[in-house]
C-alpha cells in the first residue's frame, strides 16, 4: 500500500467513523465495510508503539482483493482516496471512473504502479509482497489471474477425481480417500470432503458409498465398526468411527428419494451405531454423556483435553487413559446422528414411536452438555476426564477449537453464544489464517510439522474445525464472523497454492504455512464455496427434512 505521509504514527485529527487507524490510514467506516467493527479497528493502534501490524495487514490485504462489503479492489481505493463520496461515485464502475475532483482514478494507477515496480524488483526487496500485489486488478499477470476464491475452487474441481476410489475387496461400495498420503476410508473426512464437493465437483455417488461402507461393516450385535478401512479390511487406527456416518447420508441424499430408500436396507445397522454409544462402557454414568475410547478416535490426535492421546505414546495406561474422555466434539457429532436418524425415519414413514425415541435422545443430549460441559464463568464448552484412577474425576478446562463445536448442532442457547462468540474471537483462538486448534496460551502449544505419531492439533488451523464452527456462527445470525474465519482460511489454502502448488492437512496458526501430508485433499475442499455459501445464507451441513413442508427433527 502507497501513502504519502509518514507511517510511525496515524492522521489522528478526524473523529468517528472518519477516525484513521493502522499504518495505512485507514478509517473506522472504510474497515467496518471490510469486516473490521469499531472494537477490532481500534485495536490496530495510530501510532509505532500500538500498532497490531499483523491484523492491519490483513484488512489491508482483504480490501486489495476485492473482498467484503466495500467492493471491488477498484471501489477500496476509491473509498481510501475519496472517502465515502468517492466510494459512492464509482461504486461499483470498474477502473473506468474517476472521482472528480478527487483524482481516484490516478491514486489507482499510482497503486497500480508501484505494485509493478515490487513484482519486478522480486521478493528480495518485501516482505512477501507478491501477496500484496497479486490481486490487484492493474497488474493481473499469467500465474496470479484469479481471486483466492477462484483460486481454490479452480484446485478442488481439478483434482477432485483423485479423491474418488471404485469398490474394491472388502470395501463394496464407491468410496472416497484423502489423497496425498492417505489411501484409506476415513470416516468424518469421507463427511467433509464428500460434502464439500457436492456442489462443485459430482462426489455425491462416492459420499453415499462411503457411508454404505461403514454401515456394511457394522456388526449388528454389537454396534461396532472401525473408522479407518481399506479394500483389505480394517486398519485398527481408529478403535470406532465417530458418529458421523448416518448424517453423512443424510447429507449425501438431500431430497432423493431413490438415495434414501438405498439406505433403508441399513436401518438395522444405523439403529445398532447409536445403540453402540448408549452401552454402559460408553456413558459416563454422572452426566449421561459419551465418552471417546482416546483422544486419537476424535480425530484430533494429539489435542490437549487428554493427559495421554493413545497407546502410540509410552506415557499410555488403560486404567488411567481408555474411555475416560467426555468432551463437546462427541456430543455434538451423535446429536447429529439421532437427528439423521429421526430424518431418515420420517422419509421412510418410521412410527412415532420410533421417531420420538431419536428426539428424546437428542434433547437428553442438549440438555447434559449445556449442564455438565458448559462454564457460565469461563464462556465456553470445557471437558471431563473420568477416571477412577488415583488422578480422579476432574474437569478439563484447556481452550481448543472444540469449545466452539456444538454451534454446529445447534445445541448452544442464545445467551451462551454470546459469550462463546467472544471467546473464540480472542486473539489466542482466532489467528491471522483461522481459528487454532489448541490456544497460543496453552502450555503445550506448538506449531511442529509432524504427522507421527500424531497430527498436530495443539496449535494449529484445522479446515474442518473452522468449517464446523463458521456454519455454526452462520445458524446464529453471526454471518460476519463466520466469514471472517472463513475467509482467512480460504486465503491460506490459496496461499499454500502458489507456495507450494498443493495443499496440507494443517496450518501453521503464526505463519500459514503448510504443515504435514503434502497432496493432502480432504476437508480442505470444504473451500470451495464456503465464501459463496455464507454470503447466500446457505449451510451445506444443515440437516433437513427430506420434503420442504415436512416437520423439521
Amino acid at each position: 500500500m502507497q501513502e504519502s505521509d509518514s507511517m510511525d504514527k496515524t492522521d489522528t485529527s478526524k473523529t468517528g467513523l472518519a477516525k484513521n487507524v493502522s499504518p495505512f490510514n485507514l478509517n473506522l467506516a472504510e474497515l467496518a465495510l471490510l469486516g473490521c467493527d469499531a472494537q477490532c479497528a481500534n485495536g490496530l493502534g495510530q501510532n509505532s508503539s500500538t500498532y497490531n501490524l499483523q491484523e492491519a495487514t490483513y484488512w489491508l490485504l482483504k480490501g486489495l482483493r476485492g473482498t467484503g462489503a466495500v467492493g471491488s479492489t477498484d471501489d477500496f481505493l476509491n473509498y481510501h482516496r475519496g472517502g465515502s463520496t468517492g466510494w459512492r461515485a464509482c461504486k461499483g464502475k470498474g477502473s473506468g471512473c474517476d472521482c472528480v475532483p478527487l483524482q481516484c482514478r490516478a491514486y489507482r494507477d499510482a497503486i497500480a504502479d508501484a505494485a509493478m515496480i515490487l513484482l519486478k524488483q522480486g521478493k528480495e526487496s518485501m516482505i512477501d509482497g507478491e501477496r500484496v500485489c497479486e490481486d490487484i486488478k492493474h497488474v493481473l499477470s499469467s500465474t496470479h489471474n484469479a481471486s483466492n476464491e477462484a483460486i481454490v475452487l479452480t484446485h478442488v474441481k481439478a483434482n477432485a477425481k483423485l479423491t474418488f476410489k471404485a469398490p474394491k475387496g472388502f470395501l463394496r461400495y464407491k468410496y472416497l480417500i484423502p489423497s496425498g498420503p492417505y489411501p484409506q476410508l476415513w470416516d468424518w473426512d469421507s463427511m467433509f470432503m464428500g460434502v464439500g464437493m457436492l456442489q462443485c465437483c459430482g462426489s455425491r455417488d462416492y459420499l453415499v458409498g462411503s457411508m454404505l461402507n461403514f454401515l456394511d461393516h457394522t456388526n449388528l450385535t454389537t454396534g461396532q465398526v472401525q473408522g479407518c478401512l481399506l479394500p483389505s479390511g480394517e486398519t485398527g487406527t481408529i478403535f470406532h468411527a465417530k458418529p458421523v456416518v448416518l448424517q453423512g447420508a443424510w447429507l449425501a441424499c438431500g431430497h432423493d428419494r431413490a438415495c434414501l430408500e438405498s439406505f433403508r436396507a441399513y436401518q438395522p445397522q444405523m439403529k445398532a451405531l447409536l445403540d453402540y454409544w448408549l452401552s454402559d462402557d460408553r456413558i459416563d454414568e454422572k452426566t449421561g454423556l459419551p465418552k471417546w475410547y482416546n483422544q486419537l478416535e476424535s480425530g484430533q490426535d494429539n489435542l490437549p483435553l487428554s493427559s495421554c492421546a493413545s497407546s502410540r505414546s509410552s506415557c499410555w495406561n488403560p486404567k488411567w487413559h481408555e474411555l475416560v474422555l467426555v468432551s463437546a466434539d462427541l456430543g455434538t457429532f451423535l446429536y447429529r446422528e439421532f437427528q439423521s436418524y429421526a430424518l431418515f425415519l420420517q422419509a421412510w414413514g418410521g412410527s412415532h414411536g420410533e421417531i420420538q425415541w431419536a428426539k428424546d435422545h437428542m434433547a437428553s443430549l442438549a440438555d447434559a452438555m449445556n449442564t455438565h460441559l458448559w462454564d457460565e464463568s469461563l464462556g465456553f464448552y470445557t471437558a471431563w476426564n473420568t477416571t477412577k484412577s488415583d488422578l480422579q474425576r476432574h474437569r478439563v478446562v484447556n481452550r481448543v477449537d472444540v469449545m466452539g463445536f456444538p454451534l454446529f448442532a445447534k445445541i448452544t442457547t442464545k445467551d451462551q453464544v454470546k459469550k462463546l462468540v467472544n471467546e473464540l474471537l480472542k486473539e489466542d483462538m482466532l489467528s491471522s489464517f483461522g481459528i487454532r486448534s489448541t490456544s497460543s496460551l496453552d502450555p503445550r502449544y506448538n506449531n511442529r510439522d509432524e504427522i507421527k505419531p500424531y497430527s498436530n492439533w495443539q496449535g494449529p488451523v484445522w479446515v474442518n474445525a473452522n468449517a464446523m464452527i463458521s456454519y455454526g456462527l452462520l445458524e446464529y445470525g453471526y454471518q460476519k464472523e463466520a466469514l471472517m474465519i472463513a475467509s482467512r482460511v480460504v486465503d491460506t489454502l490459496a496461499a499454500d497454492l502458489r507456495t507450494d502448488q498443493t495443499w496440507h492437512e494443517g496450518y501453521n496458526s503464526e505463519t500459514g504455512a503448510g504443515l504435514a501430508a503434502d497432496g493432502f485433499l480432504s476437508w480442505d475442499t470444504l473451500g470451495a464455496n464456503w465464501l459463496e455459501n455464507l454470503r447466500r445464507g446457505v449451510n451445506p451441513f444443515l440437516l433437513a427434512p427430506a420434503v420442504v413442508g415436512e416437520d423439521g427433527i
